[in-house]
């Protein structure tokens, strides 16, 4: 099962027991990641990654757990009204566009994304994840279940 159709596994913020998938006798030094949000209301993850033009942006400190807004970050939406349904090489530039507008960024939760735009993602060393869930629990689930050891952020 991909990694960005099994995010529900772990972010169903209405008290769903999880499994720790990660072993806790493995100590990794601290870390810190960027993470983005797809999201129009500041509140959620409610923008599909296709339609989205804007990614609110924390970072994470592994050492303390601590989670800093970084910023609102513009960047080009892939389908301007449509989603695409063009041919892969074009779809695959504007993929490229995005991915270097978040090139810090470790982690990127969307409401939902197409199987190929997560695939190109995923092979350019990002996690993506559907997640349309409040992004105050949601980061605080991720930082619960330390998914940025579970997934192997880079």
């Amino acid at each position: 099962m991909e990694r960005y159709s099994t995010i529900a596994y772990f972010c169903n913020v209405k008290n769903q027991q999880t499994t720790n998938m990660y072993k806790t006798d493995n100590i990794q030094k601290p870390k810190v990641f960027r993470m983005a949000f797809a999201s129009k209301t500041g509140q959620a993850v409610d923008r599909h990654f296709g339609m989205t033009d804007k990614f609110l942006i924390f970072e994470l400190n592994t050492a303390d757990n601590s989670v800093s807004y970084i910023e609102n970050r513009s960047t080009t939406a892939v389908c301007a009204q449509d989603c695409c349904h063009s041919n892969h090489n074009d779809e695959e530039a504007s993929f490229e566009k995005v991915i270097c507008q978040l090139n810090d960024v470790s982690a990127i939760f969307v409401s939902k994304i197409g199987e190929h735009a997560a695939n190109f993602i995923e092979n350019k060393g990002k996690a993506v994840y559907e997640s349309p869930f409040p992004i105050e629990p949601l980061i605080n689930k991720i930082i619960e279940d330390k998914l940025y050891l579970t997934d192997q952020w880079q």
